[in-house]
């Protein structure tokens, strides 16, 4: 994505239809001019969004022999011991594409969660590029997969059969669709349901959207720089164990910019993004 792009993106507050940090209501904006239009037609029919997806999926695929054959590869930090491999995938905007219900809540003028969960229990989010291709190949090498997302668990069977309907594999066994609020201690923070995976698997590899899909909840919220830098201190995960899919829509980045001033509206939300970005002024 070019800087003027992801300028314009931040500028006009594009992620503010957020299905998890952005909520507010959006009925005195019009269309034209809703903060999320941009982000949403950007991942809905960019040809370049689709190559980002594709080449995320291409690339983990490479590493996927590699990280078999090694049994100290490993996508959990710290995690060893000879176990069976896995993959945890989160499902929002990793594997499926909810840009359909976006264009709802846009033409609507309305925000998360406002007709979500009715978006879920339809369960026809289509896949993203790349995504079931990989999934399938992973399973068919024997790697165990693990869908863990913030969804809530109410919506867990209409999730089910909309992964199924796709094609993606779900165990006959087990349960590997791990949402949130399932069992009590399984909050918005990922780390517990990622420690019940690694407790009898070796992870190979992770996929996500946000930082939280990786890594605890407090760096994930915690301000730009902060996060930047927790990117940095794991920089030998990304591409190789971790793998980030675009997400301009929503997340955990556009609290981390704001912070406090995360629930302005409008012309002051637009001028206090414009004050936190580097215009990089002439000398």
């Amino acid at each position: 994505m070019n800087r003027a792009l992801l300028t314009l993106l931040a500028s006009c507050g594009c992620l503010l239809t957020s299905c998890t940090t952005w909520q507010g209501t959006t009925n005195n904006l019009s269309r034209a001019r809703h903060p999320g239009l941009l982000a949403t037609a950007y991942v809905q029919a960019s040809a370049e969004c689709r190559a980002l997806s594709l080449q995320v999926y291409r690339q983990a695929r490479v590493h996927l022999p590699a990280a078999l054959k090694d049994s100290g590869w490993s996508a959990i930090p710290g995690q060893s011991g000879n176990k069976p491999p896995a993959i945890i995938l989160d499902i929002d905007e990793t594997l499926l594409d909810n840009t359909p219900w976006q264009v709802r809540a846009i033409s609507g003028g309305y925000d998360y969660p406002t007709g979500w969960k009715e978006w879920c229990l339809e369960a026809q989010a289509d896949a993203l590029p790349g995504a079931l291709e990989f999934v399938k190949h992973a399973a068919s090498m024997g790697i165990k997969i693990f869908y863990v997302s913030n969804r809530k668990a109410p919506v867990e069977a209409a999730t089910r059969v909309n992964l199924k309907a796709l094609g993606f594999p779900l165990s006959a066994d087990m349960d590997t669709v791990l949402l949130r609020n399932e069992k009590e201690e399984w909050g918005s923070d990922k780390t517990s349901r990622r420690e019940v995976v690694a407790r009898d698997y070796r992870v190979l590899m992770m996929f996500g959207d946000n930082l939280g899909d990786f890594l605890e909840t407090e760096p994930s919220r915690a301000n730009a720089s902060v996060r930047a830098k927790t990117v940095d201190d794991h920089k030998e995960y990304w591409g190789s164990r971790w793998h980030m899919l675009p997400n301009p829509m929503y997340g955990g980045w556009p609290w981390s910019i704001l912070g406090g001033q995360s629930g302005l509206t409008g012309d002051a939300r637009h001028e206090a993004l414009l004050q936190k970005l580097d215009a990089r002024p002439p000398d």
